[in-house]
């Protein structure tokens, strides 16, 4: 894995906002190459982009070498790694590689499983013109793919526990960086999904996932 090599300022160099702007980027890359040696990730590539509102998001290069390209928002790259900032894009950072290596789980594969044979007896029910068999399907239907949505949102918070790993690996306060990541996803997290829409999201609420955080012992 290969990153980019910048000298360390010295206090006679003076400093300006562009060559700020350099270290900066410079530091999170470095720190990003070290978040994906831990995750067992051999190489990055990075893109950047000015109009981007998520501070980092990742993509596979494909099938076959599904390696993360990594797009940063013109935020990261003007942020020191201990400011607001740096902490919400190296948590979402170590989170999205976690994500992207992320199996299903027993858990999800049996909802899954469970969801097909239910939606089966819906279609049988259709066919034959059994209510009763109608109504048992759409209900297992309903329960399995509820079921998923809820191992989904535990996925979501193991990968988050993992990605505290990840980054204390790399030297960081990973619990911190993920508390500030999720408290940054809170203030745009609208109310209704607060209070019910998240039962019908894979997706757990950030104040879910910062308990998780602080309740619950990171890998070590």
């Amino acid at each position: 894995m290969t990153t980019p090599t910048v000298p360390p300022a010295s206090p006679e160099s003076g400093s300006t906002p562009a060559r700020s702007a350099v270290y900066a980027a410079a530091d999170f890359v470095s720190t990003a190459a070290l978040i994906a040696h831990a995750a067992g990730i051999p190489a990055l590539t990075f893109v950047t982009d000015p109009d981007q509102y998520m501070p980092v998001s990742a993509a596979a290069t494909g099938h076959d070498t599904p390696l993360p390209i990594i797009t940063l928002s013109e935020a990261v790259l003007c942020a020191d790694l201990d400011s607001y900032a740096g902490k919400v894009a190296a948590g979402a950072l170590a989170h999205t590689l976690v994500c992207m290596h992320q199996l299903p789980t027993a858990r999800e594969r049996w909802a899954g499983w469970l969801s097909t044979l239910a939606f089966s007896a819906v279609l049988v029910g259709l066919l034959m013109g059994s209510p009763l068999t109608l109504a048992l399907g759409a209900v297992g239907w309903v329960g399995a793919a509820l079921s998923g949505l809820a191992a989904q949102r535990a996925s979501e918070i193991a990968a988050d526990l993992y990605a505290v790993h990840l980054l204390n690996q790399a030297g960081l306060d990973g619990r911190a960086c993920l508390l500030t990541m999720v408290n940054d996803i809170a203030c745009g997290e609208p109310r209704a999904y607060r209070l019910f829409g998240w039962t019908l999201s894979g997706v757990p609420t950030a104040a879910a996932r910062a308990r998780a955080l602080s309740r619950t012992r990171p890998t070590a």
